[in-house]
C-alpha cells in the first residue's frame, strides 16, 4: 500500500457504517429518493469526512475500511448487498452524484461486479480475463470524475492496481505527442449495443489546469506509429508508477477517474470466484449531463 494513499479515519468508516446500516428501508430502484437520502446523509457528516475527502482529492485515490463485516455480519447475502449500496451512495454524495449512462448491460445506479462464466474472454469486470489499463468510459463526453469499488466479498487471487498521471515522468516529446496525437476509441463491451461507436480522443487532455487521461488499448484503433508509441508509452508508464490493491471484505476504493488508470488482473475460473464488488460512478459535472432518467445520462 502506498502511503499517498488517502486513508480515511477509524471515526468517518464508523459514522458511516452507522448511517448506512440505519437506512434499512431505503430502495435504491427509487434513485431520487435514495439520492435525496444520501445527499442528507452526506451534509451531516461533512465535517468529519472534509479531510478525507480534500486528501484523496490531492491524491486521486482514497481507501476506507469499515472491517471484515459484510460477508459474515448479516443475516443474508441481500443485506450485506443493501449495506454496500447505502455506502457507495453516501460515499458518491461527498465527491458529486452518483450517475450511470444509459444502456449498460449491469442494471441500476449501483453495478454488481462479481464473477459470471457467460463473461469469459471479454473485457468485463463479471469475467476472468485481464482487464488492461483503462479509464471508465471514455468516449462518453461526460465520464465519470470518480469510481467507487466496495468489497463485499474479497479474493485473494485478484488484485487492482491503480496509476496515477502525477506520478507518471514523460519526457517533453513524450508529453507533446500524447497531447496532440489522435487515437480512436471505440466502446467497450459493457454496453448493451452490437454498433461500437468510435470518437476521436487525444490520450492526454488539459482540462482546468490539469492534465487528464483517456486510456483503452483494447478498444484502441491507432491510424499512425506515432500515435502507437503514445499509447505504448502511457500504458509503461502505468506499469511503472502502480499502486497495487487486493480488497478485502469491507474496503471502499475511490479513485479519480480522469487523473489515473486502472487494471485488474486474471484469474483461474475454475470453481468461479466468490470476489463481489459494488462498483458506483460519480460525476462532478451534472449539470453538463443529458440526463434522460434519474441517475441516467444519455449515451
Amino acid at each position: 500500500m502506498c502511503r499517498d494513499v488517502a486513508l480515511a479515519s477509524p471515526v468517518l468508516a464508523s459514522e458511516l457504517l452507522r448511517r448506512a446500516e440505519a437506512l434499512t428501508s431505503i430502495n435504491t430502484t427509487d434513485y431520487g429518493s435514495f439520492w435525496q437520502r444520501c445527499l442528507a446523509e452526506a451534509e451531516s457528516i461533512k465535517g468529519i469526512a472534509e479531510t478525507w475527502v480534500e486528501e484523496t482529492r490531492l491524491a486521486d485515490v482514497g481507501l476506507l475500511d469499515i472491517g471484515k463485516r459484510p460477508a459474515s455480519a448479516h443475516r443474508s447475502s441481500e443485506d450485506a448487498a443493501h449495506l454496500g449500496d447505502m455506502l457507495v451512495g453516501i460515499v458518491s454524495a461527498l465527491y458529486g452524484q452518483l450517475y450511470v449512462i444509459g444502456n449498460k448491460k449491469l442494471p441500476g445506479s449501483i453495478h454488481d461486479v462479481r464473477y459470471h462464466e457467460g463473461d469469459d474472454g471479454q473485457e468485463l469486470g463479471t469475467g476472468s480475463t485481464e482487464l488492461n489499463w483503462h479509464v471508465e468510459d471514455g468516449t462518453h463526453s461526460v465520464r465519470p470524475d470518480w469510481v467507487i469499488l466496495y468489497c463485499l466479498r474479497g479474493d485473494p487471487r485478484i488484485v487492482t492496481r491503480v496509476a496515477r498521471l502525477v506520478d507518471f515522468d514523460l519526457s517533453m516529446m513524450e508529453l507533446e505527442a500524447a497531447l496532440t496525437e489522435p487515437v480512436t476509441l471505440s466502446l467497450d463491451t459493457s454496453f448493451n449495443t452490437s454498433k461500437r461507436a468510435a470518437k476521436q480522443v487525444r490520450t492526454l487532455t488539459v482540462e482546468a489546469g490539469r492534465l487528464q487521461l483517456i486510456l483503452d488499448p483494447a478498444f484502441t484503433e491507432c491510424s499512425s506509429d506515432a500515435a502507437r508509441r503514445v499509447v505504448r508509452s502511457i500504458v509503461a508508464q502505468c506499469e511503472s508508477h502502480m499502486l497495487e490493491f487486493t480488497l478485502r471484505e469491507g474496503q471502499l476504493l475511490i479513485f479519480n477517474n480522469r487523473r489515473t488508470a486502472h487494471w485488474r488482473g486474471a484469474f483461474d475460473p475454475q470453481g468461479g470466484s466468490s470476489r463481489w464488488l459494488k462498483r458506483g460512478l460519480v460525476t462532478e459535472h451534472a449539470d453538463e449531463c443529458a440526463w434522460i432518467a434519474p441517475g441516467v445520462v444519455a449515451l
